[in-house]
């Protein structure tokens, strides 16, 4: 289960914007399905592994995983 609500622009004091808040969305799932499937927090910043201590980011992530941490997951 993940939180939604501090992902949403507008928490933050940004205009509403879904596709930024789907990106957000997606970013995180897939963060907690690698964590999951046994990956830890991953040194690449775009990776969806690397660790977010703020919003900033999780807008620096893609909504990919690094080949490394593809690697792990047997991909």
């Amino acid at each position: 289960m993940i939180s939604l609500t501090r992902l949403r622009p507008e928490f933050w004091g940004d205009e509403p914007d879904k596709e930024r808040f789907f990106q957000r969305a997606m970013v995180e799932a897939l963060y907690q399905v690698g964590r999951l499937l046994g990956l830890s927090s991953c040194d690449d910043e775009s990776c969806v592994m690397s660790a977010a201590n703020g919003i900033g980011d999780v807008d620096k992530k893609q909504i990919d995983y690094c080949q490394s941490c593809r690697l792990g997951l047997g991909l």
